[in-house]
């Protein structure tokens, strides 16, 4: 009975890895090109282990092959610590701000220095930014805008910054991209043309970004571009760390639990 109980038990870690993977996987998917490959691999890898530790647990209970169960109790420890640790590490780098509001405007602005050492770290080198802009053309990031937004009223009223749980184009970077990249900073009081053409700045020291704006390259090298798509990053990965601290609470009372049915029948 014992054994059925933990098999019963590593059932229920398997589910969890799975879901695991699957956070991974839908990481992978968010970032369908080369543009921001930060951290998805990890989480697959884990959720593959998750995986493979508890079939092995499966095994082990219902042959009752006791190195299968003790490969089990020790790797699945490691697993829930090292998901542990990534739960942590997502928390930190995801925290501060998530972007200021502006006084008759729906949209808001991403200010590079919001965002951790870390992410920011993963942009602020030249080469790996250049790639990064190329993606975020290749996707067509403003094309649209002068079309959709063809008054002033119209552009205020946009929601440039907001972000979905789930997005219906396969290379999504829209959103906080058009807020950061296709646009000056609100602080540069630049006149309007049109939605991503702009033109004499009131007040052009107000911000760095206000003199890389260009009308034909926008502002895919400015700070708030990439602090838009950090923000972007920030948003996708602090979904998957609430959706793992669940996992990981279920993960490891079903570790416990099977543990516990492994003592006993241990000791019958």
């Amino acid at each position: 009975m014992s054994n059925m109980a933990m098999a019963a038990f590593s059932g229920i870690t398997l589910l969890c890895g799975i879901v695991v993977l699957g956070t991974g996987i839908w990481l992978s998917t968010k970032h369908s090109t080369d543009c921001v490959r930060f951290l998805e691999w990890p989480i697959i890898v884990l959720g593959v282990a998750i995986t493979l530790i508890s079939l092995a647990g499966i095994a082990g209970a219902l042959t009752m092959n006791g190195a299968l169960l003790a490969f089990y109790t020790i790797f699945m420890l490691m697993a829930i610590l090292t998901l542990m640790a990534f739960v942590l590490f997502a928390f930190v780098v995801t925290s501060g701000q998530n972007g200021h509001g502006l006084v008759g405007k729906v949209y808001k602005e991403f200010e590079f220095n919001d965002y951790s050492d870390w992410l920011r770290n993963r942009v602020e080198d030249r080469r790996s930014w250049s790639l990064i802009t190329l993606c975020l053309r290749d996707a067509k990031t403003c094309d649209d805008m002068a079309e959709s937004y063809n008054t002033l009223d119209k552009f205020n009223m946009a929601d440039l910054s907001a972000v979905s749980f789930f997005q219906e184009r396969s290379m999504d970077y829209s959103c906080c991209d058009q807020s950061g990249c296709c646009k000056p900073p609100f602080a540069c009081n630049y006149q309007w043309r049109n939605a991503t053409n702009w033109f004499h700045p009131l007040t052009p020291d107000a911000n760095p970004d206000c003199r890389r704006w260009n009308n034909d390259d926008l502002c895919f090298n400015c700070d708030s571009c990439k602090a838009g798509l950090l923000q972007q990053v920030k948003s996708r990965w602090r979904t998957v760390a609430i959706i793992d601290v669940v996992v990981l609470a279920i993960l490891i009372l079903a570790y416990a639990l099977a543990l516990s049915a492994f003592r006993g029948a241990k000791a019958r």
